[in-house]
């Protein structure tokens, strides 16, 4: 692996400072002190490229190979490198953003003798895997559960009364009106409306507005029948009209009357 001594100084400046500066430095010799600083950035390097051609040919002849060793002079080298052909991975570099530039070459034995690539995992062919998920997807999405919010009033206050409610506090609801129930989703979109009442001896709210909404009626002895959307669980007492109800708002619970 070799460094162009512009990217090796920006990458020493780097890991030294925190950052390279946007001037070139004086030319110097790379000493060991350098290679030592380099060595982890290295390993990185080729085991990030290992894991890039994880699945191509290229992974013979570019994976096992680490930090070994520095050479001082190149002279050397043809002592060192064995006779054999050799492939070359030239790549130029951009570091903080163009800042600075530099240029890297890998040269490793074109006889690759590191791991084989995995097998690619069979792809399925698109008229057979499109509608598989789709019908997957449909039946997860029919299964899945939907909360609507029966809404009464809603109730505007200042957040220092909000803070000063007490149990047993008596909140007037000016507006509410047992005939204009608002049916609402999660995110507050009005779906529906609908009428309070009571449907075999549970709080149900009937729809008025029809094709809004479709649901289906759940299994069980005591549900509400078609049109109708039990509040409460089976086997609850029915609540007058003239009885007081019970409304949850967020924070706090509160009673107030019809």
């Amino acid at each position: 692996m070799i460094l162009s001594p512009d990217l090796l100084a920006a990458l020493i400046e780097v890991l030294t400072i925190g950052r390279c500066g946007n001037t070139l430095p004086d030319p110097r010799k790379p000493t060991r002190t350098d290679a030592a600083m380099l060595s982890p950035l290295a390993d990185l390097a080729l085991a990030n490229l290992e894991e890039a051609l994880a699945e191509e040919g290229d992974l013979v002849w570019t994976s096992g190979f680490r930090f070994a060793s520095f050479i001082e002079e190149t002279r050397s080298l043809g002592l060192l490198l064995e006779d054999v052909a050799y492939r070359a991975l030239q790549a130029r570099l951009s570091l903080a953003q163009g800042t600075r530039m530099g240029e890297m070459m890998l040269i490793l034995p074109a006889e690759g003798k590191g791991r084989k690539p995995q097998a690619k995992a069979r792809a399925v062919p698109d008229a057979v895997a499109r509608p598989a998920f789709a019908a997957a997807l449909g039946a997860r999405v029919e299964a899945a559960t939907c909360q609507l919010d029966a809404v009464l009033a809603r109730l505007s206050m200042p957040l220092a009364d909000v803070m000063a409610l007490a149990q047993d506090q008596v909140l007037a609801l000016p507006n509410a009106a047992l005939d204009q129930i608002t049916i609402e989703g999660l995110d507050g979109r009005h779906v529906a409306e609908g009428k309070l009442g009571q449907h075999r001896g549970m709080r149900a709210v009937r729809l008025t507005e029809a094709g809004h909404v479709e649901t289906a009626a759940p299994p069980g002895p005591a549900m509400p029948a078609p049109g109708m959307v039990g509040l409460d669980t089976p086997g609850a007492m029915p609540a007058p009209f003239g009885a007081p109800l019970d409304f949850d708002f967020p924070g706090f619970a509160a009673t107030g009357t019809d």
